[in-house]
């Protein structure tokens, strides 16, 4: 079914498991000559809406598929195949530059090996997924899942940079975004979690995970291509509640696999009695004194400069949870 508006056509509408092709070319390397491409199209129908003669959009429903070439300045960068119960595709001057998909959305990313930056497979599942190409930017949203060789990301909220290869995921609709290393290692779950594909490294805000037998939370846990663990006022419990009933307490806590446990700081020497260890201080949170102009030129209180005013141990309890709050009534 065909509408025109004003002799130019308007809005075609097809049944019966139609197929569409779109001819790219792209490059695989700088200096290479380009090659020929096909992105697919098809599904149970297809709505074409048309402006000026120019196809602006298009909706692909039932068990709706699309396969597609990703070309950043005429390098090939590799394919996404898609699939949904719907998608809509967005097009400026006949070229693709969005497309959203909706209800049991799946796909697979495959990377050009001679030209990305990214050398394994990227599957990926969501209720929703929302791809603005020519932003580079991807949003999964619902039950989103994401797998890159071993690593496995489990959220509501996803954001993907392609530009840079980061993943950032938030807490939505109260479910908290969770990262898993290797199928043998348990997940680290925390309030924000921002993950690097090239790198292979992340970072938790408000996290928490379980490693030995033991849970460890901090306000920021990091972890490393050994899976060994970082963490930044950091709790170590064997109380798996969000607000663990005991704990220990670290500023900053490293924590390796295997039962190994190594010092944060190299060259030290853990087998020296603490007698004969010098004095050493930490901040109890009490006081910080510094004039505005350090702190908007350093972007911090501290500088080479600063002064420590010593404190005794009674007068320092820092009340960060209901334990130190507890302490502070016996003081």
């Amino acid at each position: 079914l065909i509408q025109f508006e004003d002799s130019s056509i308007n809005k075609i509408n097809i049944e019966g498991h139609p197929i569409a092709y779109n001819n790219v070319q792209a490059k695989i390397i700088n200096d290479s000559t380009f090659y020929n491409y096909q992105d697919i199209m098809y599904g149970e129908s297809m709505e074409l809406e048309y402006q000026d003669n120019q196809l602006k959009h298009m909706k692909i429903v039932g068990m709706a598929n699309s396969l597609y070439h990703i070309i950043n300045d005429t390098i090939l960068d590799g394919y996404n195949d898609v699939s949904g119960d719907t998608i809509s595709l967005s097009f400026v001057n006949d070229i693709l530059t969005r497309m959203h998909v909706q209800g049991g959305a799946r796909g697979t990313f495959y990377p050009e090996p001679s030209s990305s930056s990214l050398d394994s497979t990227i599957y990926y599942t969501a209720n929703e997924i929302d791809y603005i190409i020519d932003e580079a930017q991807n949003y999964f949203y619902d039950n989103a899942s994401i797998y890159y060789q071993d690593i496995a990301l489990m959220a509501n909220h996803i954001q993907v940079d392609w530009n840079t290869n980061k993943l950032t995921s938030y807490i939505f609709n109260d479910i908290r975004p969770q990262v898993q290393t290797s199928s043998n290692s348990n997940p680290m779950i925390g309030d924000t979690l921002f993950y690097d594909l090239i790198s292979e490294q992340g970072t938790i805000k408000k996290g928490k995970t379980e490693l030995n037998n033991a849970y460890y939370h901090g306000d920021e846990i990091l972890n490393d291509q050994d899976e060994n663990i970082y963490s930044c006022s950091g709790i170590y419990t064997s109380c798996d509640l969000d607000q663990p009933h005991f704990y220990f307490f670290s500023n900053k806590m490293k924590i390796i696999k295997n039962n190994l446990i190594y010092p944060l700081i190299e060259g030290t020497n853990s087998s020296i009695p603490r007698q004969e260890l010098p004095p050493v201080y930490e901040l109890n949170g009490a006081v910080y004194l510094s004039d505005i102009k350090t702190i908007i030129k350093n972007k911090s209180f501290f500088n080479k400069e600063s002064h420590p005013y010593i404190m005794p141990i009674e007068r320092s309890v820092n009340i960060n949870n209901s334990i130190d709050l507890l302490k502070a009534s016996i003081l």
